[in-house]
């Protein structure tokens, strides 16, 4: 894993670039290799969870098209989190695997 300190071409540089991951850890900008799931075996359990964050993403996007409901959500959020979170935030809270994935009470 290669490394760099105050490099003035790589300042405020992260992302992706080709097969090569640029990171900021700390004061420092980590090159590493892009994380390759091509030949990874998913659980059931980590197929359900990937679901039920797509679901909650389709969610958000539907509910937040409704003014009333951005509203509620921006009241909702809490600190430094988006109003996006927080309605994903609730839904995967109310949707949770422990009761079958049926909305809580």
């Amino acid at each position: 894993m290669a490394q760099s300190q105050n490099n003035l071409i790589l300042a405020g540089v992260f992302g992706r670039i080709s097969n090569i991951v640029l990171r900021k850890w700390g004061a420092k900008t980590v090159f590493s290799a892009s994380p390759d799931f091509s030949n990874h075996k998913w659980s059931d359990l980590q197929k359900a969870n990937r679901k039920r964050f797509g679901e909650a993403m389709a969610w958000a996007r539907a509910t937040l098209k409704d003014p009333e409901k951005r509203k509620y959500y921006a009241s909702k959020k809490k600190n430094m989190q988006t109003i996006w979170n927080a309605a994903v935030s609730e839904y995967l809270k109310r949707h949770t695997p422990r009761n079958g994935g049926q909305p809580n009470p």
